[in-house]
């Protein structure tokens, strides 16, 4: 699923604070370094993951309702090198909410609900009040056909609404509320052993946010439209080709005019192989071509080359090494350019016991901005650690370095963050 999903988002902040405790054990224990720590994963991201549902042949279906709660605190001392300094600040965050999950032989569901509360610890005003609601069901039609159905609303306050507003702050002294909606469908042709799959994805996502003072009362809103389509052919039993194309349309709403927004149409072709060479290493390689249409001819169209390369070699069953390489594009936040980002990473995970886990990362990124003349490199470290005192309770403390080099003075930055965080399982 993860080369099917629409295309990043310019984001600064990156952070696993959104990533429950059954997931959090299931991503470290069964998938090794599926999740990069700490990795841009949003509450609905999580939830739209693709976990699996289905629960083998042989066993019964089973209903499952599980609590869920985590507590954490950041510490952070972000700052732009044009600053002489920046006191760390602290920011404390709980997370709570229930999971119904209904799985049988070839299908099931799940609903989710969360509530995020955080609030810095000198600065009471930084706060937010975050709700999450989804719900995901992979449904076997037959021996060939399957359909998975996700949704997700999302819902948040105050001063986290005002990072994800997309360039809104421009507009608003104060945002009271965000809402965002995400429906994806996702129907695939062939047996989970077909050599020869198919898959079509449609997803539609939402942003709508809410400005009320004592004047006036504003609204804004965003969407988009997400189309794509994968199919792989098997060469030879250890390699397939792999083709992919794709579709977003995005569209701001009319109270969005004011802003230096565009409304665009993205196509996007790759093809490439995947191959298996062995049971402890894997990989796979694409080349394409991707091209932003805008509909205001103000806008030029933008178009690169694209290539993904993953590799993954697995020496035990508790290590797993990855190394990544993507080019793609990037809206900014406030939707008025696009970035044509390459990205170099190198992932690390390893269980050592049952208790004790470990992760460790490293990324580049290289950005080049369309419309003003920016070029920024970004350097991030992380690494985490984690204890899972007998199943009741897992400690885990993380940090991370970044350094970010800008042609733009400002906008040089320096961050240390460290977290510590305890998830009970309830």
């Amino acid at each position: 699923m993860k080369s099917h999903e629409a295309p990043q988002r310019d984001k600064d902040v990156i952070t696993v604070r959104n990533i429950t405790a059954p997931a959090r054990r299931r991503l470290l224990r069964q998938q090794g370094s599926c999740a990069r720590w700490p990795v841009a994963i949003t509450m609905a991201g999580l939830m739209l993951s693709g976990l699996p549902l289905a629960v083998a042949a042989n066993d019964p279906p089973g209903l499952t309702l599980t609590p869920l709660f985590n507590a954490s605190a950041q510490q952070d001392d972000a700052a732009t090198h044009s600053l002489e300094e920046q006191d760390p600040t602290w920011m404390n965050l709980v997370d709570a909410g229930m999971a119904l999950r209904f799985d049988a032989p070839g299908s099931g569901w799940e609903l989710r609900y969360e509530a995020e509360a955080a609030r810095h610890e000198l600065e009471a005003e930084k706060k937010y009040v975050d709700h999450s609601l989804s719900g995901r069901g992979l449904f076997r039609l037959g021996d060939q056909h399957s359909l998975e159905i996700r949704a997700n609303l999302d819902l948040t306050e105050d001063d986290k609404g005002k990072t994800r507003s997309r360039g809104v702050r421009r507009l608003l002294q104060r945002m009271d509320s965000l809402a965002r909606t995400e429906v994806g469908v996702m129907y695939q042709f062939g047996s989970e052993s077909s050599q020869e799959p198919l898959h079509a994805t449609v997803t539609y996502s939402g942003l709508d946010y809410q400005n009320h003072d004592d004047s006036s009362s504003q609204e804004f809103g965003y969407s988009e439209d997400y189309v794509a389509g994968a199919f792989s052919l098997r060469l030879v039993p250890a390699t397939a080709l792999l083709l992919e194309v794709s579709r977003l349309e995005v569209a701001y709403g009319e109270g969005l005019q004011a802003l230096p927004t565009r409304a665009n149409t993205r196509d996007s072709i790759a093809t490439g192989l995947s191959w298996q060479t062995s049971a402890n290493t894997s990989g796979s390689v694409k080349l394409g071509y991707l091209q932003r249409t805008f509909d205001t001819r103000q806008q030029e169209t933008f178009a690169i080359p694209s290539w993904e390369l993953r590799l993954a070699w697995t020496p035990d069953a508790r290590s797993t090494l990855k190394v990544e390489s993507q080019r793609f594009d990037r809206e900014t936040t406030a939707g008025d350019d696009i970035i044509d980002t390459r990205s170099y990473g190198v992932n690390w995970t390893r269980r050592w016991n049952d208790q004790w886990s470990m992760q460790v990362a490293g990324t580049y990124l290289d950005e080049v901005y369309g419309r003003v003349h920016r070029e920024q490199n970004t350097v991030q470290l992380n690494t985490a650690v984690h204890y899972a005192m007998q199943q009741r309770i897992t400690w885990s403390l993380g940090y991370r370095w970044q350094d970010r080099d800008s042609n733009i003075e400002h906008l040089r930055l320096g961050q240390n963050r460290l977290e510590f965080r305890a998830t009970i399982p309830i």
